[in-house]
C-alpha cells in the first residue's frame, strides 16, 4: 500500500528496492518519465525529495523533506507527488550487495604489533627472574624497610612537594595537621583527561587518587595493614588488585571507556556509497565520513559523566591525613621507611605509620616512620626528624 510505499522509500540509503511504480486514476501527465521524477543520471542530491515536490516549504527551501515526511505520512491520502493522488505503489525488490572491505597490508601490519605487544607481556610477567618489581607503593615500602636509603634519614614528615622542590636538608619539621594534607586534590593530569579523555590519563588520575586512599590508611594508628605487593604475599601482605585499581575504580572505568570507544565508533564512522542503475549496474561510488547526531550526544553525555565521576572522586577527602602526602615520589616514600630499631623482616608484617619515638629531653624532636609495632599519632606542633 501507499503508506508501505512511502516507509521503504523516505530513506536516505535505499539498498533493498529498485524502480517503483505509482499508480493513479486521474491528474495531468507527463510524456517524459524522467522529467517527473528529475532524474537524468544515477546521482541524486536527496535521494526522496520527489515524494515532497507538493510541499511549498520545501520547495522554497525554508525546510527539508525530511523534515516534511512525518506530516505527509499522517495525512497519506493527501499525498499527490506529482499533481496526482497516489492509488497503489508497486515496488521492485533488489538483491542488497554485501562487501568486506580488507587491507591486506594493515592486518598484517596490526597482527605483528599485537604478536609483539604479547611477547613483551609475557617477558615482562614472567621474565623477571627472581628480582622482586616495584609495581605498587606496598612494592616500594616493602623494599626501603628491607634496604634503607640513608639520603632520606631524618625526613620522616618530609612530603612530594618537599623535594621536589630539592628540600633535601636533613632538619626538624614541625607536625601540623592542616587541609592541605586532609585532602586529595586534582593533579596536573586533569586538563588532559579534560580535553581528550584519554584512557590512560584517566587511569592515570585514578591510580593517583587510589595511592593516596592507601597510603592515608597507613595514618590510622587504630589498625596495622599489611603491604599490598605484586610478588607472592608473604606473612600478612596482601595481593595486588587484578585491575591494578580497586574495582569501585576499575569496573567503572572499563565501562566507561569501552561505552565511549562504541559511541564514538557509532558517531563517527567511514561510509562507502554504491550507486546502481536501475538495470542493477555499478554506476559510481563515494567514500565519505559519515557522521551521527544523536551518537555525539551520547559521547558528550558519557564524557561528562567520566569528567564528574573524576572529580567527585578526586574530591574525596581523605580520612586520617596523619601522614604525609608522598604521592609516587620514592624519595618521599622512602623517607617514611626508617625504623628507629630492627624488628626483623617488619615488610611481611602488618605496619602502621607513626611516631615511634619521642625525645625524654624538652624542645628535642622525635621520630615518625612505619613500624610493625603500635604507634601514636605525631602531636600537633611537636618536631620530628
Amino acid at each position: 500500500n501507499v503508506a508501505d510505499c512511502l516507509k521503504a522509500y523516505g530513506t536516505a540509503f535505499q539498498s533493498s528496492r529498485g524502480n517503483l511504480l505509482l499508480l493513479s486514476k486521474n491528474g495531468p501527465y507527463q510524456a517524459a518519465t524522467s522529467a517527473k521524477f528529475g532524474i537524468s543520471s544515477g546521482d541524486i542530491s536527496q535521494p526522496f525529495d520527489w515524494i515532497c515536490q507538493r510541499v511549498d516549504e520545501v520547495q522554497s527551501g525554508q525546510s527539508t523533506c525530511d523534515d516534511s515526511l512525518l506530516e505527509i505520512r499522517r495525512n497519506i491520502q493527501e499525498w499527490e507527488p506529482f499533481g496526482s493522488p497516489v492509488e497503489e505503489c508497486y515496488s521492485q525488490r533488489t538483491d542488497e550487495h554485501c562487501q568486506v572491505l580488507f587491507s591486506r597490508t594493515l592486518c598484517w601490519i596490526v597482527t605483528a604489533l599485537n604478536l609483539l605487544k604479547s611477547l613483551l607481556m609475557l617477558f615482562v610477567a614472567f621474565g623477571g627472574g627472581v628480582e622482586k618489581p616495584i609495581l605498587t607503593i606496598g612494592d616500594a615500602v616493602a623494599s626501603f624497610l628491607e634496604h634503607n636509603d640513608e639520603s632520606t634519614t631524618d625526613m620522616c614528615l618530609k612530603g612530594n612537594e618537599d623535594f621536589f622542590v630539592h628540600n633535601w636538608f636533613k632538619e626538624p619539621i614541625q607536625f601540623d595537621l592542616n587541609p592541605r594534607r586532609k585532602s586529595a586534590a586534582i593533579t596536573s593530569d586533569t586538563p588532559q583527561v579534560i580535553v581528550s579523555l584519554l584512557y590512560f590519563a584517566y587511569n592515570s588520575q585514578h591510580t593517583t587518587i587510589s595511592l593516596l586512599t592507601e597510603w592515608d590508611r597507613f595514618g590510622d594508628n587504630s589498625r596495622a595493614r599489611g603491604l599490598r605487593v605484586s610478588s607472592a604475599p608473604r606473612g600478612a601482605q596482601r595481593q595486588t588488585y587484578f585491575l591494578q585499581l580497586p574495582y569501585r575504580y576499575s569496573i567503572p572505568l572499563i565501562c566507561f571507556s569501552g561505552s565511549l570507544h562504541w559511541l564514538i565508533s557509532q558517531s563517527l564512522f567511514l561510509v562507502n556509497l554504491e550507486i546502481y542503475t536501475p538495470s542493477n549496474g555499478n554506476v559510481s561510488s563515494l567514500t565519505a565520513c559519515g557522521w551521527s547526531p544523536l551518537g555525539i550526544l551520547c559521547v558528550l553525555a558519557v564524557g561528562i559523566l567520566m569528567i564528574g565521576f573524576l572529580v567527585i572522586s578526586a574530591r574525596r577527602r581523605l580520612r586520617f591525613g596523619g601522614i604525609p602526602v608522598t604521592g609516587s615520589c620514592s624519595a618521599a616514600i622512602s623517607a617514611a621507611c626508617h625504623p628507629n630499631k630492627n624488628e626483623g623482616a617488619m615488610w611481611e608484617k602488618a605496619l602502621q605509620w607513626g611516631a615511634v619515638e619521642l625525645s625524654p629531653l624538652e624542645g628535642a624532636p622525635g621520630h615518625c616512620s612505619f613500624s610493625s609495632h603500635a604507634v601514636e599519632l605525631p602531636v600537633h606542633g611537636q618536631w620530628y626528624a
